[in-house]
């Protein structure tokens, strides 16, 4: 790890413990290293946006996940195995269809353009008042209501 600091020019003492150390490591990679399927992307000609965490509206995967288990979920009995389980699961994605998985994506592409559009209306009624540091923690209030109407 001291090779790694060493490396990325992060200071380090020789008395630091792997844990300090894979701490100061962390932080500069979460905030200096690019994750590689980004840069991939970025390549091809692509934006990436993340989106906030903990908001499954916005993640098609969350709606794949809700189908695939509520197919699984209503073959449950009180003598299900974990072994039959598995197998339904492994079922319910191979017969999971491509206009399943399309649907999910235009449900969370609704939902995020929608939201978009809350948040457009809101910044063109902001530009309109007159900006202080109340309005400023208004404004964050207000966009925190707006993301959890949508929940």
């Amino acid at each position: 790890m001291q090779a790694a600091c060493k490396l990325y020019g992060l200071p380090y003492a020789e008395s630091d413990t792997r844990a300090i150390m894979w701490e100061k490591l962390s932080r500069h990679i979460a905030e200096h290293v690019e994750p590689e399927i980004v840069t991939m992307a970025k390549k091809k000609g692509h934006e990436v946006v993340f989106t906030p965490p903990h908001y499954s509206d916005l993640q098609p995967i969350k709606y794949v996940w809700a189908n695939v288990k509520g197919e699984v979920g209503r073959q449950y009995t009180k003598d299900t195995t974990f072994q039959q389980v598995r197998s339904r699961l492994d079922t319910a994605f191979k017969t999971l269809s491509s206009k399943t998985v399309q649907g999910c994506i235009d449900k969370a592409r609704a939902h995020l353009l929608d939201l978009n559009a809350q948040i457009k209306s809101y910044d063109s009624r902001s530009e309109n008042e007159d900006s202080d540091s109340s309005e400023s923690d208004e404004s964050s209030t207000t966009l925190a209501n707006i993301l959890d109407s949508h929940k």
